[in-house]
């Protein structure tokens, strides 16, 4: 006993002390950690946004002025990332793989089957906007709708129409089709 205190005596703290001092010191330094503050710029709402980088810059532009109009009107933050179309695969996949990341992607005329397991059903919004604007042309919902659910809402869409070479037909003797399946009414077929 009195070398325990004779050893106190020389470095100032015991054994029991200096784990009192360790233990309060380290609680100190994770109080933080256990009770987070949110700082003001945390409470902000943050929408964050993948958008494909226009072949038409003045596009991006009109796309930035637009965001921060929506921002303004929902009084949250709006930030856009443009990425190369060739790149937004590999955009979404990275947001997909760290489990968070972006709130809305542009998926470019990449189907949402793509995606299915990872976005959300906006079949109300689908419909609403249906409803508000005069429907969707069929083949919108080629790219849209999986398993029954609008997955994406597509903000444009073309429908290619077919080009032929009638020479190809008659080569392998075969009729040239003179409309696209699931279409009312031709168009010219070029020779």
């Amino acid at each position: 006993m009195n070398d325990r205190k004779k050893n106190q005596s020389r470095t100032g703290l015991g054994r029991r002390e200096f784990l009192k001092v360790s233990l309060a010191a380290g609680a100190s330094l994770a109080a933080p950690m256990i009770f987070p503050r949110s700082a003001s710029a945390q409470q902000e709402k943050v929408l964050k946004v993948v958008h494909w980088k226009h072949f038409v810059p003045d596009y991006d532009k009109w796309f930035d002025v637009f965001a921060k109009d929506f921002g303004e009107k929902n009084k949250c933050k709006v930030e856009v990332d443009y990425v190369a179309t060739p790149d937004l695969p590999t955009a979404i996949a990275a947001d997909i793989s760290r489990g968070g990341g972006h709130d809305v992607f542009h998926l470019n005329g990449t189907g949402a089957w793509l995606y299915d397991n990872v976005l959300v059903d906006v079949t109300d919004v689908a419909s609403r906007l249906g409803k508000e604007f005069g429907g969707w042309i069929p083949e919108a919902s080629s790219i849209a709708v999986v398993r029954g659910k609008w997955l994406c809402i597509p903000h444009w869409f073309m429908s290619f129409p077919w080009i032929l070479n009638r020479k190809y037909f008659t080569m392998s003797a075969r009729t040239t089709p003179t409309r696209r399946p699931g279409t009312t009414s031709s168009g010219s077929v070029r020779s």
